[in-house]
């Protein structure tokens, strides 16, 4: 989504079921060690998918379940709301590495003083958990040339008490003099 290709695209419930149940046929499961979901084309296929990685979790203690929720970038969704909700509710609470881009991190619905104190708190979580497995979290916005950062960020305003935008820019250089 959102590249403009012609190729793949969301199997329906049946046939994506069918690949599932299969796999716990075949006893592929127990041989596998990781497991990674990414993009997902309906919410149907979460409760499929959560089944399996419960199953797969019990035969396989020691597998690490990746979830990479594919679900919008440059500040538009990819996928319906629904997708979004049954992957927090069924999927997040299994896995054992989340690799959201900022987008999906970012916490969409909230005022943006409160979500500016909750970017910073993640950054230095982040960074403390990352340190107890002998990791590192880059944090910077483009940290080497040509390769895309974290684009992380903080947006400010300034308003009056009566609700005037002091950042606002005015139609002319004499407007923005407030």
């Amino acid at each position: 989504p959102g590249y403009g290709s012609m190729a793949g695209g969301s199997l329906d419930s049946t046939h994506f079921i069918a690949i599932l149940q299969e796999l716990k046929l075949l006893n592929i499961l127990p041989k596998i060690h990781s497991i990674v979901t990414g993009y997902l084309g309906n919410a149907k296929q979460v409760e499929p998918i959560h089944a399996m990685i419960k199953i797969w979790q019990k035969a396989r203690p020691d597998g690490r379940y990746i979830l990479d929720p594919v679900l919008g970038d440059g500040g538009k969704l990819y996928v319906d709301e629904a997708i979004v909700d049954a992957m927090k509710h069924k999927l997040l609470p299994l896995a054992h590495i989340v690799t959201p881009n900022q987008f999906e991190l970012a916490p969409i619905f909230e005022e943006a003083n409160l979500s500016v104190d909750h970017n910073a708190l993640l950054m230095d979580i982040m960074g403390k958990i990352a340190s107890r497995h002998n990791l590192k979290v880059l944090l910077h916005e483009k940290p080497f040339a040509g390769i895309n950062g974290s684009g992380k960020h903080n947006n400010w305003s300034l308003q009056t008490d009566t609700g005037v935008n002091l950042l606002s820019p005015g139609k002319t250089p004499m407007r923005n003099l407030q």
